[in-house]
């Protein structure tokens, strides 16, 4: 099955960032397994590839100053 995530509401600026999808644990909300999406940023969606629906987050690795 492959998984679309549109994370054009999101509020950060897609250029700016690489975003990841990733598995969480639905309860304690911790990340589970990086799903190696693809990001394609001109429609600001994440596609990956997985075998089972569950919980799954939009993450990005903010720069620090």
């Amino acid at each position: 099955v492959v998984v679309t995530i549109d994370y054009s509401m999101c509020g950060v600026e897609p250029t700016a960032h690489q975003f990841y999808g990733w598995y969480i644990d639905q309860s304690s909300h911790r990340l589970l397994q990086d799903m190696a999406a693809v990001d394609d940023r001109y429609n600001q969606r994440l596609f990956f590839a997985t075998d089972h629906f569950s919980g799954y987050a939009v993450a990005y690795v903010r720069d620090v100053e």
